[in-house]
């Protein structure tokens, strides 16, 4: 009994980070999750029964506050170099803890309009000071691991997250319905907690900027970077392939029963939470990185080919390249995360990584836009030649990233953090 004790907690151990404070973020992030996957369950039905909002108003506060957000981006990523990405952070836990106590009380639109859009850009921006935060505490050829590992454990505590949701919504009386916004605040209560423990960053090495970029301009006026990322938000259509175009494909191309439609989304966490840290070893290094971004794209490439093969024919033989096409958006999904993970941090000054951050997020944000509207016209409209198309557009981002990357300047010094065990916000 020992042994088989010893050997279950060797397992659990080779899932978490290493020990100190990459296992305490791990951990916040489990937390965080929690809520998160909560909220992104259970908050559209609490919307509709509790709040009584239509579905045109939830659109108008959905769409408000991403507008809000785009436009907040870049300050706000100024901002988290100028204060600080821990004391921004906390900032913004305990933002969203007062707007989810506040959420039963938006019945009016303008009320709910304002929730949305202040919630949106305070959690954007927690998340972009987080990263600042974890690439400022953690370096060395552990940190893309450690990041994978963060990745995997965002991903259980959301799936867990969405059961207390699913648990929530059965419930009797659709009074109850109060306790997603409530049980959220008192999830990211315990999230702002740990976030106020966590050590502060009292120094980084800060390479000074060259005098052809001028304070505060610096990402944007770096044409090769805002390309690369622009590049990578292409890459990151495939979620907009997988999450939507995918499943009205099923819906209406293929001779697939519907039940495939939850399927496939079950393949693609159990994959992320089982593979993410074994296939981000590949981007330890800059060249490395550039070329997992790469591999992502060709993979999506490649799982979009293979989708064009389906339609209505033999029902084993479609589910067969499904499930194969979803391990291919999978797979560019995992390496795409590793390779941004990886080559941001060299291409980001130390002293400006929340304005280049916000940057990243900003050219990741142009092409989600556009996909979903685009890519259902190209391929639910042109169908396999629609399929072929998408595939070939993510086979020239593969080309394109490794020429792109190797040009992008490097910053050579990586910001030496350290942190003080006893600072509190």
């Amino acid at each position: 009994m020992t042994e088989e004790t010893d050997s279950s907690r060797g397992r659990l151990t080779r899932l978490l980070p290493s020990g100190g404070l990459p296992r305490r973020l791990y951990f916040q992030t489990l937390i965080f999750s929690l809520g998160a996957g909560l909220t992104a369950g259970g908050n559209v039905v609490f919307f509709v029964k509790y709040l009584r909002l239509t579905a045109e108003q939830i659109g108008v506060g959905l769409s408000v506050a991403m507008a809000v957000s785009a436009a907040c981006t870049l300050p706000l990523g100024k901002l988290v170099d100028r204060w600080g990405p821990r004391r921004v952070w906390f900032g913004c836990a305990i933002a969203e803890v007062v707007l989810h106590l506040l959420y039963p009380f938006s019945q009016a639109l303008w009320m709910f309009v304002a929730i949305q859009a202040i919630l949106t850009v305070v959690t954007s921006t927690g998340n972009s000071a987080r990263s600042v935060y974890s690439y400022a505490v953690i370096s060395g050829p552990t940190r893309v691991k450690t990041l994978a590992h963060f990745r995997t454990g965002f991903n259980v505590g959301f799936t867990v997250g969405g059961l207390v949701a699913a648990g929530i919504l059965l419930l009797p009386s659709d009074r109850l319905l109060v306790l997603v916004p409530l049980c959220a605040a008192a999830l990211f209560v315990v999230n702002t907690v740990y976030i106020a423990r966590l050590p502060k960053v009292a120094n980084e090495t800060r390479r000074t900027k060259p005098k052809s970029e001028a304070p505060g301009r610096a990402a944007l006026r770096n044409g090769k970077f805002v390309l690369f990322c622009l590049l990578n938000g292409l890459i990151g259509t495939h979620q907009t392939v997988l999450m939507v175009i995918l499943p009205l494909w099923i819906l209406r191309g293929t001779s697939a029963p519907p039940w495939v439609v939850p399927g496939i989304l079950i393949v693609n966490t159990a994959l992320v939470i089982t593979s993410q840290v074994w296939l981000s070893r590949l981007a330890d290094t800059l060249r490395g990185a550039i070329r997992a971004s790469a591999l992502g794209s060709l993979a999506a490439g490649i799982a979009c080919a293979l989708l064009a093969l389906t339609g209505h024919g033999d029902v084993a033989a479609v589910m067969l390249l499904l499930i194969v096409g979803v391990v291919g958006l999978t797979l560019c999904e995992m390496w795409q995360s590793a390779g941004e993970w990886g080559w941001f941090p060299h291409f980001a000054p130390a002293a400006q990584r929340g304005e280049y951050q916000a940057v990243l997020r900003l050219a990741a944000q142009i092409p989600m836009f556009l996909a979903p509207v685009a890519f259902t016209q190209v391929v639910i409209g042109g169908g396999r030649v629609g399929w072929i198309a998408v595939a070939l557009l993510y086979g020239a981002v593969a080309v394109v990233v490794p020429m792109l990357g190797h040009r992008v300047r490097a910053w050579d010094d990586e910001a030496s953090a350290t942190v003080e065990e006893g600072s509190r916000t």
